[in-house]
């Protein structure tokens, strides 16, 4: 409720200021204006009043026993309480004529654009009841009682509480994933992102290499890929470490032996480099052990390569896994710290801690969420039943494609590079090395379509080297988000209490779009997924509730 306080300093400025200072406690300083207090020196006095009387909703017209005589004198001169008085009654505006002691109300005497206030019914303020006579202008102003007031407080303290209170209940039903077993919160936060796709391009560091073997490939070797490629991986180590590759990952398991001077051949080469070191895939585990030859175990590093998993609209990918006391990696994080220790888990801060074999750093990293595996899947033994898994997301918008020249090296292009300068694009860079043969390791990731598994692991490694993580929203920022939206919903269902149903729904999807407008936002800025069903929810509820306990208090 805005309030103009119109009055003649000559006339009532004692009692016009007691009533500023009275309406000020009640309505907020901001929302009563009163032209000594109000415009600073400098200002434009009349676009001041102007401005300040548009915006009023009542205009209160304070009338002292020289108010008529004055009104008279300046007949013909620069008047402005005439002015305000004559622009509200043009305007439509509400007025409330206070006479103050024994000053008579308007008469027959009024010029024509101030006639309209002998219409008006006047409060008369007398000095020995003033206080009531202050009450009786506030309850005048605001068009009700006290108790009226006093009512709709408590209605309005009530809903807010209730409101809250479903908040805390949504970010607890939030904390414990109460709609995951429906898939509602998986399935919400891949509509997040596929609604924050629109615009979005995928980055890359440029600090990874896709070495691809594909049908060219084994053309040029003159024989399909098999157990006896080991030599050329040697070569293949050799010349990567020469040129001073940052680590190699090979997206290929060296389970079983092969001819012995082949693996002579690939444990030598991977002793030699040893300014780059090597990791292998592990699919699965020898009791506690990854499974990779015994030879080959002693001189390289063992990476768990499983393709992931796909929910809705998104991609998830194992980035570590626990064991009782034991961590391991996955091959995406092998190549990324050099095959070195995975030291810790936290759950709370969702970091792992990592070893760096190439400079000794223990820098933390991010990982999206953590879940215990409940079943063993065939293609990816190496994770038993009971296992805690650290996971990465993935948005399909923004994985890379991995088709130029300076993202994907063919392997034969690497073995038939005439001298090192050919090879200086590995310099400092995580090469990857991997299958691309039709039919091969194909992943099917929604909207964004075939995958080789070694891109996928390429992916997973260029987001490390980002630090590009999705994560869920926190502990603290979720118990605000969901508090605030109960206290929204509440409110505005409050304040629109005595508007037609059409306005409340209108509001209520307006409410709706809004928190999927603010869960994309946050994503898009910073890869952070709010918990959206909940936040729909603690709106929605509160809003129902609010109209419940209204509905109940009106019987």
């Amino acid at each position: 409720m805005k309030v103009f306080i119109s009055y003649r300093r000559d006339d009532s400025i004692i009692h016009s200021r007691l009533i500023h200072n009275e309406l000020a406690a009640r309505f907020g300083q901001g929302d009563v204006f009163m032209d000594i207090d109000d415009i600073d020196y400098g200002e434009d006095f009349a676009r001041k009043i102007n401005d300040r009387l548009d915006a009023a909703d009542v205009v209160v017209a304070v009338i002292g026993p020289q108010w008529a005589g004055i009104l008279q004198r300046r007949a013909h001169g620069d008047d402005y309480v005439r002015h305000e008085l004559a622009r509200s009654l043009a305007m439509g505006k509400r007025i409330v004529p206070v006479l103050i002691g024994n000053a008579a109300p308007p008469d027959a005497g009024l010029p024509p654009d101030l006639a309209g206030l002998r219409l008006l019914n006047c409060l008369r303020m007398e000095e020995r009841s003033l206080k009531a006579h202050i009450n009786e202008l506030v309850e005048s102003i605001r068009g009700g009682s006290f108790e009226d007031e006093l009512r709709e407080r408590n209605r309005l303290r009530l809903a807010r509480w209730a409101g809250a209170a479903l908040g805390l209940a949504m970010f607890f039903a939030a904390w414990l994933a109460l709609l995951d077993f429906a898939g509602l919160d998986t399935r919400f936060a891949s509509a997040t992102m596929w609604l924050a796709q629109p615009g979005t391009h995928a980055p890359w560091s440029g600090e990874v290499l896709l070495v691809a073997i594909d049908e060219k490939t084994q053309e040029a070797l003159g024989r399909p890929f098999d157990a006896s490629w080991r030599r050329e991986h040697a070569q293949l180590i050799e010349r990567l470490s020469r040129a001073g590759a940052r680590s190699i990952a090979f997206d290929i398991f060296i389970e079983r032996e092969g001819k012995p001077e082949d693996d002579d051949a690939l444990e030598a080469a991977i002793t030699a480099a040893k300014a780059t070191p090597v990791v292998f895939a592990v699919k699965r585990m020898e009791g506690n052990r990854p499974a990779l030859l015994p030879r080959i175990a002693k001189v390289a590093a063992g990476g768990i390569a499983c393709g992931g998993m796909k929910f809705d609209y998104a991609r998830s990918m194992p980035l570590a896994v626990q064991r009782g006391q034991l961590l391991f990696p996955s091959l995406a994080l092998g190549a990324f710290n050099g095959g070195g220790k995975v030291e810790s888990l936290s759950e709370a801060d969702r970091e792992l801690r990592v070893r760096l074999v190439q400079d000794d750093r223990s820098p933390d990293v991010g990982f999206s969420s953590a879940e215990t595996k409940r079943t063993v899947e065939a293609a990816c033994e190496a994770i038993q039943r009971g296992d805690r898994i650290a996971l990465q997301w993935f948005d399909p918008a923004l994985l890379p494609q991995l088709r130029s020249p300076d993202r994907r090296v063919p392997y034969e292009q690497v073995l038939q590079a005439a001298g090192d300068a050919e090879l200086a694009a590995f310099k400092d860079k995580i090469v990857v090395v991997g299958l691309t043969l039709a039919g091969r390791d194909v992943f099917t990731v929604p909207r964004a379509g075939d995958r080789w598994g070694v891109e996928l692991h390429v992916e997973q490694v260029d987001a490390l080297v980002r630090g590009d993580v999705i994560r869920p929203m926190g502990f603290g920022a979720s118990i605000g988000l969901m508090l605030g939206l109960g206290l929204a919903g509440a409110s505005m269902r409050h304040a629109l209490r005595r508007r037609g149903w059409g306005v409340r729904v209108v509001a209520a999807l307006g409410g709706i779009v809004a928190c999927a407008a603010l869960a994309v936002a946050t994503y898009r800025i910073d890869h952070v997924l709010v918990n959206l069903p909940y936040a729909v929810a603690a709106f929605l509820l509160s809003w129902w509730l609010a109209a419940w306990l209204e509905r109940r208090d009106e019987r």
